[in-house]
């Protein structure tokens, strides 16, 4: 499960982005990057990929916020991919 209290800390504090844009880079609305950071809801696994992307980048464990599904949630998303 996404630690939505650590993207929300990532996005402000190491993004320095506003919700708005953290969803144009990742390709959702800001309402959504709002669910996630209120565990309201989760990513999608395409929307896990891009956000593990986009940490890894910035020198963070993906595991560190999207929990350790990250991994078993890229898997499934390359089988209905390929």
């Amino acid at each position: 499960m996404i630690n939505g209290l650590m993207l929300r800390k990532f996005r402000e504090d190491i993004l320095v982005q506003s919700r708005e844009k953290l969803a144009r880079r990742i390709g959702v609305s800001w309402q959504t990057i709002r669910r996630w950071e209120t565990n309201e809801s989760t990513p999608s696994p395409l929307a896990m990929r891009t956000l593990a992307r986009l940490l890894r980048r910035n020198g963070i464990r993906p595991s560190d916020i999207l929990g350790s599904s990250v991994s078993s949630d890229e898997r499934r998303f390359r089988r209905v991919t390929r």
